[in-house]
């Protein structure tokens, strides 16, 4: 993710304000883009996977920190539930209902809401 506050001091504040806007404008519709194509997924499928492909993982102190970079969201999985569902964290598909016999149906379903909403889980492909 890139934090850089960068200025051009070549560009006035009308320039630069219309700059952000067209950027502004440009991710939108990227994003709009992505989301038609069915990311992320609704939480009746019942194989996910981690979205590794845009995701950041930071391990530590019994957790895995989980930054889904496109969104800038952020999850915390506890270690425990990340080895119900795919203890390498490899991207390979898992079957969502290990994780409800584990927890229960309820709070499993609140989780992999949870999980799928920030971008951390996507539905895995059939086969």
């Amino acid at each position: 993710m890139n934090h850089l506050n960068n200025v051009d001091p070549a560009m006035t504040d009308e320039q630069r304000l219309e700059v952000h806007d067209r950027y502004r404008k440009f991710a939108a519709e990227v994003n709009r883009r992505r989301q038609r194509g069915g990311e992320p997924c609704a939480v009746a499928a019942t194989a996910f996977r981690f979205n590794l492909a845009e995701m950041d993982l930071f391990r530590g102190n019994g957790k895995v920190i989980c930054t889904q970079v496109r969104r800038r969201a952020r999850a915390s999985i506890p270690y425990d539930v990340v080895e119900l569902l795919d203890p390498q964290l490899s991207g390979q598909a898992f079957d969502a209902a290990r994780l409800c016999e584990a927890v229960g149906d309820e709070h499993g379903q609140a989780v992999l809401q949870k999980l799928v909403q920030r971008g951390v889980l996507v539905a895995a492909p059939d086969g």
